[in-house]
């Protein structure tokens, strides 16, 4: 539901009620699934079914994350057209 707050926990670093999918590499855009490690730390803006795919639309998320950056930059020097 809206306020959700994902936290990854523990060894495995499980987030509760999401489980991962594996996808070929594609750059973030607001209609592509996030990868399973940038949901980590951010927190739902609407209520979502179960089992649909989150997008960074969905989310209201820390701007300031290393992580965020990184995959940022990553996208840019992997998927620049």
């Amino acid at each position: 539901t809206a306020g959700t707050r994902f936290e990854a926990k523990g060894h495995h670093h499980i987030i509760d009620g999401l489980e991962g999918v594996l996808r070929p590499a594609e750059p973030i855009s607001k209609e592509r699934q996030l990868p399973y490690y940038l949901i980590d730390n951010a927190t739902l803006k609407q209520d979502i079914e179960p089992g649909t795919m989150i997008t960074e639309e969905m989310l209201e998320k820390n701007e300031d994350s290393v992580l965020w950056a990184l995959r940022r930059e990553q996208d840019g020097i992997f998927f620049s057209e």
